[in-house]
């Protein structure tokens, strides 16, 4: 890999400012709340953290975007929901994006379920990918406009 290893001075933190900085920021936003059990886990809790770190956390360098850029959603995307990370110590707030199911005469109970807009369907959801991804074979017979690589490619901008 072409790497060397650089000594430095005991007790000395200032000539390995970087190193310090990582190791200070890894206990005090993820191993100061965690319990380790082995070397595994440990293992484990680092590489969701590194997911975390580059994928949710802000950092105010980036204007508040993480390294990995975030599209603005926008409101008709439905509700804020708080997805977990680290076992739930860290937590990211995205809009689900779920289709909204309407109301209707059902027989079942269920004939409210999307009343004021807030009826979100997983089954809709998953349905709706199922078509689209059935889809592609007769686009690209087709030399649709919808290309393949577009569906496959981001698929939850579909779902």
């Amino acid at each position: 890999m072409g790497m060397q290893e650089v000594l430095s001075a005991p007790r000395a933190p200032w000539q390995r400012a970087y190193v310090e900085r990582v190791i200070g920021t890894l206990r005090r936003e993820c191993l100061d709340y965690l319990i380790v059990f082995n070397e595994s886990s440990l293992h484990r809790y680092l590489k969701s953290y590194v997911t975390y770190y580059h994928e949710t956390r802000t950092h105010l360098s980036l204007e508040k975007d993480s390294p990995e850029r975030r599209a603005v959603q926008p409101p008709e995307l439905g509700q804020i929901v708080a997805l977990p990370q680290l076992g739930g110590l860290h937590h990211r707030f995205r809009k689900h994006g779920l289709p909204l199911i309407g109301t209707g005469d059902w027989n079942d109970g269920m004939n409210m379920v999307g009343a004021e807009g807030k009826g979100d369907s997983v089954w809709l959801a998953f349905f709706l990918y199922d078509v689209l991804i059935r889809f592609i074979g007769m686009a690209s017979i087709r030399c649709d406009a919808l290309s393949p690589s577009v569906v496959v490619a981001k698929p939850a901008r579909f779902t």
